[in-house]
């Protein structure tokens, strides 16, 4: 990742400060050092947040960066007045595989809707077909239950025929054995 730093600095506010400076550290050397810390610090973050995320922490790490850059180079009579991050680039090769996964993710993303959308389409086909059949079941129960009753009635009207010709039958045999003592008894 490429990063672009804007620093603004002070050699002073006083004497005593450019003389630190320019005995104790001078021109190349700060240019050294603020470019090595610049680096470090870019490599810490780098490392310790997404590729998507560094972009947002640009306030954050300005921050960061100016407190750490001042603790480091104030003892030599200078300070780190502002820092801000210009630009921020990815390396092209990244960039298109970043842009190749964030394609796959989303068709991956349609993917399992498109699926959960299948399956729920299968569990309503499935609870469809299991209320016909319950339905279905319920009807046959209800039809089964209704000739049961009919036989059962139709059994219990021909029980009561047959017991009413059964009682005909002896009122008759008992007429006839009736009527044919008279006649013995008549005839003798």
């Amino acid at each position: 990742v490429n990063v672009d730093l804007s620093l603004t600095f002070q050699i002073g506010p006083d004497e005593e400060a450019v003389t630190k400076f320019v005995y104790g550290l001078g021109a190349y050397r700060l240019d050294e050092l603020l470019s090595a810390e610049a680096e470090e610090a870019i490599r810490a973050l780098v490392y310790s947040v997404t590729h998507d995320e560094v972009d947002d922490l640009r306030e954050e790490f300005a921050k960061g960066m100016l407190s750490t850059l001042n603790s480091k180079i104030n003892c030599y009579g200078v300070r780190i007045l502002h820092v801000k991050i210009t630009n921020v680039v990815l390396p092209q090769e990244l960039q298109d595989r970043l842009e190749k996964t964030t394609g796959f993710k989303t068709k991956l993303g349609e993917e399992e809707k498109n699926h959960e959308n299948r399956v729920r389409v299968f569990e309503d086909e499935a609870t469809k077909g299991l209320e016909i059949i319950r339905k279905t079941n319920a009807r046959e129960i209800q039809m089964l239950k209704a000739e049961q009753n009919r036989y059962c009635l139709e059994r219990q009207d021909m029980e009561e025929r047959a017991r009413g010709n059964a009682k005909v039958q002896e009122i008759e045999s008992n007429l006839v054995s009736a009527l044919e003592k008279k006649k013995v008894a008549g005839n003798e």
